[in-house]
């Protein structure tokens, strides 16, 4: 979720860190459903866990698994892991 939430918002922090921190407020034992709704804590944990894997599965059949990347984005250099052979050899020969 968080994966699809940063890339569809066009790599904002700020709403992947909101996304996060409602999250964990709302499923804390003190948090907000349990001291705002009355709600048991260890229901909370149980329905916002299965509320969030449910969106995960339909956030990654709806997008086929890119997750917010755009079309002819490669996955590993959108985050920066990737490397093109160039540099690689380049870093290869200089020794």
């Amino acid at each position: 979720m968080i994966g699809w939430l940063y890339n569809a918002s066009g790599a904002s922090i700020l709403v992947v860190g909101l996304f996060h921190a409602t999250h964990n407020a709302t499923v804390n034992p003190g948090g907000l459903a349990v001291a705002v709704l009355g709600l048991p804590a260890e229901e909370v944990v149980v329905v916002t866990g299965g509320l969030v894997v449910l969106a995960a599965v339909v956030v990654v059949v709806a997008t086929g698994g890119r997750l917010g990347l755009p079309d002819g984005v490669n996955g590993a250099r959108a985050v920066g892991h990737g490397r093109s052979s160039t540099s690689a050899t380049s870093e290869g020969s200089a020794g």
